[in-house]
């Protein structure tokens, strides 16, 4: 999963509201973090993209490589890594479609739809987490904003 690939993930997320009938151009942040693993293991490692929609809907996308055909969880949270748990997970568990890798161990999530914000300011978390115990972050890494101003539309 390449860089290019992350930043075409993050020009359609900020594309998603272009149909709009009262559109207003405004300053959005988009968010990326890059995902590694946590000490003594070699995988996964993990792209999130995220930009928050509507003040209260996050679209997040993500790209994993990992263990071929092996389910891993995943989630956006509020804190540092070393906070990562699933009591501060942004939005509801099902908010976050496990991923499930080929026979190539990638994975990909074009794109989902939590309840919540990523307010500048505030240190985020993205994490791959065992499906099994939520609780035990297999790779983290800290969400990082950047302004797109004049991209993003509301409407």
């Amino acid at each position: 999963m390449t860089a290019a690939r992350t930043a075409l993930a993050i020009a359609a997320l900020l594309a998603g509201t272009a149909g709009c009938t009262d559109i207003k151009y405004h300053q959005q942040t988009a968010w990326q973090a890059r995902l590694i693993p946590e000490i003594g293991l070699e995988d996964p490692t993990a792209t999130v993209a995220a930009v928050t929609r509507r003040a209260t809907t996050i679209q997040a996308g993500i790209t994993l490589v990992g263990e071929p055909n092996t389910t891993y969880a995943w989630e956006i949270g509020q804190g540092p890594c070393t906070t990562a748990s699933s009591t501060r997970r942004i939005g509801v568990l099902g908010s976050y479609p496990n991923l499930t890798t080929d026979a190539n161990g990638d994975a990909e999530i074009a794109q989902t739809f939590i309840n919540g914000s990523l307010e500048r300011g505030l240190a985020y978390y993205a994490a791959v987490v065992d499906p099994a115990n939520r609780n035990e972050v297999l790779a983290c890494g800290r969400l990082e904003g950047f302004s797109t101003e004049g991209n993003g539309v509301t409407g």
